[in-house]
């Protein structure tokens, strides 16, 4: 995923360089080529671009699909776009931390103190620390051979994996780490992730345009 990384990079520099003073579109068509190239690699299976100047939009503009299973979609310029991995940092962390300091735990506690069932398979040792700090010996992620529905069952994976490493001997970056996290969030708050991330983190910062979950009507 470097290269994606790249394009929003590259794609940042033109706007606020050599295209800053573009009349019309067609000078930021160049960047055409290199969203169609990713897409044509197999980077991503599409994109929207938007360049922005001094608080207008100079370029917008969707490429390929925004899904190819069960069915082909085309991407449009109102997709909506899961975050994915930057939830861990700015809900499931914030929330964590928030907790902390309101002394619901300490971080050296075993996750199993507050969530018993965590503890099967090797796991009752493994501390709240080495969850945030990816060092509980999981695997990077759950076994998405498995089909599974649901929260809850994605919750019950969890608390059913065996360490692969021993906890706090390596670094092992693990989607595992916070979705159990996330369900410790859950158990200390009394309040689902997503109901909590706007109540605490999104309503005070005044972040009006995120939320953890889309709005209904986009189900």
């Amino acid at each position: 995923m470097k290269r994606p990384a790249k394009i929003l990079l590259l794609c940042a520099l033109l706007s606020a360089l050599s295209f800053a003073q573009a009349p019309h579109n067609s000078r930021l068509s160049v960047l055409d080529s290199i969203i169609n190239e990713a897409i044509r690699q197999r980077q991503a299976p599409g994109a929207v671009l938007l360049v922005g100047h001094n608080g207008h939009v100079m370029f917008r503009r969707a490429y390929g699909d925004r899904a190819i299973e069960p069915r082909r979609e085309a991407m449009t310029l109102t997709t909506v776009f899961d975050c994915a991995s930057l939830t861990k940092v700015v809900v499931t962390t914030t929330a964590v931390m928030q907790l902390w300091e309101r002394g619901k735990f300490r971080m050296g506690d075993p996750v199993a103190k507050y969530i018993p069932e965590f503890a099967q398979n090797g796991k009752q040792d493994i501390t709240i620390r080495q969850l945030l700090i990816h060092y509980s010996g999981l695997a990077p992620d759950l076994d998405l051979t498995k089909p599974f529905v649901g929260k809850d069952a994605a919750y019950r994976m969890a608390f059913e994996e065996t360490p692969e490493w021993p906890p706090g001997s390596r670094f092992v970056y693990s989607d595992i780490n916070f979705e159990v996290l996330g369900a410790l969030v859950e158990r200390l708050s009394g309040e689902s992730l997503d109901a909590y991330s706007q109540k605490h983190i999104f309503i005070p910062l005044k972040m009006r345009e995120t939320r953890f979950l889309p709005p209904r009507f986009f189900f």
